[in-house]
């Protein structure tokens, strides 16, 4: 955004884009009737201010016995009170009014009459908010540049060849040629190139004026004007001085408020018979200057210096804007920058400062505030201890008493297994050991000392397969060996299926012993140290905290939901009973205090180093 002037008058980057518009500018200089031509001078005139809530234009009847609004901006809402008062004071007193309205506070109407031939023909008004004496100002100034469009306006109508009139729309055709062209260098050296033509002038110079030094962009008729650098440096001497006075200079001229030793000495030296440099100006000062010779004796007049002010104040927004959208990027981020520092450190614009320090404060705060650290794992119940009950001995399954999630006690029968084959041996060993020792008796009563040895070495291996029998008899009745929860295995649906040694039938865990598993990912693992505190809430059970310590951290990753984890145990504190094996939840590993910019930044900054590290190398 730019300033001009106190800062009445802003326009930013689209305002300006806008107020530039090919169409909106022929929209008005085409405009055929009186309603037509306003609304798009008033559209036009309130987009060079800021702050304007509403304005209107006061016509004169074509009967010319009463006035009557013609337009009102913002098109769809009437003429306020404020304007209506301020336009009538305006039409009564012939001459510009300002009125403070007594209902709202800081709103300020501001009016000026439409006077042609000595005649009033109407009034143009704005409400302006929280307008200061410097504004008020510049808005009558606004609105007194603003009213010569419709001087020539009606001058048009009428049919009148007067200066004003021919100005006006050629203002608009020079305006419309310069938007044509892509950058500012052609722009503005078709128009010289056209306005020497105009203006019967031997030569037409445009230089930009930008620390305190103009530099030449375009010279009519001389399409490489480098090769003439004395001749270029004396024109950028003359814009100079036109610059640095922001005014108009005239050759010859018995204007004494203004110094033109330059243009005296250059006419001396080249022979020039009148001279007329006009600045370009912009709503930031003076962004180039315009400068006309003739060789003749033939100076320029009042209407000259008129229509060429009236161009130049249509050329220097266009040239301006051209100049800076033609840059390179890197200029524009800069300018940008700058200038959303200046509207930061400048007057108004209370809500970007607001913003501006709730952001400061709250980066200030996170960069200062301590917080702790936690790292966030997903986590799972396990029991500290888990038994796998296995089949004793080859067998099928003839009982199952429970299954998986059934809660048991220490000696509880979990399964039977099919003795049917055990038994029959058994009875088989009974009744050979029977007749063994019918044998033993017979030897001992011969007293045959061989036949007895043996028959006590047969009942011994009798009484040992019975006993071993007896061990697989007990061993087909699997207990549970302590109280806990069966955690997997279900034989209800298996019953009469053969089971090897060995084969799991049965997981069981106690149930006052548990252990929580964390799956940390790799990237948080290096913070993880045993001892450290944390505290877990688990899906089933969301409104309770359970607190634990990190006892292992199983140095094996493994893959897990696409990505690397880390296994962590923990214990926790105080079990409760109905905590059971296999809840899952979210734990926190309390790692210690950091700041709190760092505890949301440091995974991406890590994540950074590792990329950069990779791309250089």
């Amino acid at each position: 955004m730019k300033t001009m002037g106190k800062g009445a008058l802003r326009v930013d980057a689209h305002e300006r884009t806008s107020f530039l518009d090919r169409e909106l500018w022929l929209a008005m200089g085409q405009a055929e009737s009186r309603e037509d031509f306003c609304s798009a001078w008033l559209d036009l005139q309130c987009r060079m201010g800021r702050d304007i809530s509403c304005a209107t234009v006061v016509l004169k009847d074509e009967d010319g016995d009463a006035f009557s609004s013609v337009a009102v901006w913002p098109a769809p809402h009437g003429a306020t009170k404020l304007l209506q008062q301020v336009a009538e004071a305006a039409l009564e007193q012939r001459r510009g009014v300002v009125l403070h309205s007594d209902e709202e506070q800081g709103v300020v109407g501001i009016a000026l009459p439409i006077v042609l031939q000595g005649e009033v023909q109407g009034a143009v008004a704005l409400e302006v908010a929280e307008a200061s004496d410097g504004d008020v100002e510049l808005f009558m100034r606004l609105l007194q540049w603003g009213v010569g469009w419709h001087e020539a306006f009606f001058l048009r109508n009428e049919k009148r060849e007067g200066s004003q009139q021919k100005g006006a729309l050629q203002a608009l055709d020079f305006a419309a040629a310069a938007l044509e062209k892509k950058t500012y260098a052609d722009a503005a050296g078709s128009i010289v190139t056209e306005l020497a033509i105009l203006m019967q002038c031997d030569r037409i110079s445009i230089g930009m004026f930008s620390k305190e030094k103009s530099r030449m962009l375009a010279i009519s008729n001389h399409a490489e004007f480098e090769k003439k650098m004395q001749l270029v440096r004396g024109i950028e001497a003359m814009m100079d001085e036109s610059a640095v006075q922001h005014t108009v200079i005239r050759y010859p001229s018995e204007d004494e408020t203004s110094i033109h030793q330059v243009h005296d000495r250059f006419a001396k030296e080249h022979h020039m018979g009148a001279m007329l440099s006009v600045p370009l100006p912009i709503d930031a000062g003076i962004w180039g200057v315009m400068t006309l010779e003739r060789e003749r004796d033939e100076p320029f007049n009042d209407d000259d210096m008129t229509f060429c002010d009236a161009i130049a104040a249509l050329l220097g927004p266009i040239l301006e804007l051209k100049y800076r959208n033609n840059r390179m990027l890197p200029l524009k981020i800069v300018d940008s920058a700058v200038e959303q520092c200046r509207r930061l450190l400048g007057p108004k614009y209370l809500v970007r400062k607001f913003v501006a320090v709730f952001i400061v404060v709250v980066a200030l705060f996170f960069s200062l505030a301590m917080g702790t650290f936690q790292v966030n794992a997903e986590s799972s119940i396990e029991g500290a201890v888990r038994r796998v009950i296995s089949a004793p001995e080859d067998g099928y399954i003839m009982k199952s008493y429970f299954r998986a999630g059934d809660r048991v006690k220490q000696g509880d029968v979990l399964v039977l297994l099919d003795d049917r084959d055990l038994q029959l041996e058994k009875a088989k060993w009974i009744g050979k050991l029977g007749e063994i020792r019918n044998q033993y008796k017979s030897a001992l009563a011969k007293h045959e000392k061989v036949d007895i040895r043996i028959g006590q070495a047969k009942i011994k291996q009798a009484e040992a397969q019975l006993e071993l029998i007896r061990m697989k008899l007990a061993k087909t009745v699997v207990r549970t060996p302590f109280d806990g929860l069966v955690v997997s295995g279900d034989l209800s649906q298996s019953l009469g299926a053969a089971k090897g040694k060995g084969d799991e039938l049965f997981q069981i865990a106690p149930l006052n012993a548990y252990r929580v598993v964390m799956q940390v990912s790799e990237q948080d693992i290096s913070h993880i140290k045993v001892g450290q505190r944390g505290s877990l809430r688990l899906s089933a059970l969301p409104d309770k905290t359970f607190e634990f310590n990190v006892k292992k951290i199983t140095p094996v990753t493994h893959v897990y939901e696409g990505g690397n984890f880390f296994s962590v145990e923990a214990s926790l504190q105080q079990p409760l009973d109905y905590l059971r094996p296999g809840m899952k939840g979210i734990g926190k590993i309390e790692i210690g205090k950091q700041r709190l910019w760092w505890i949301w930044t440091h995974n991406l900054v890590d994540w950074i180093r590792l990329k950069l590290w990779s791309w250089l190398l």
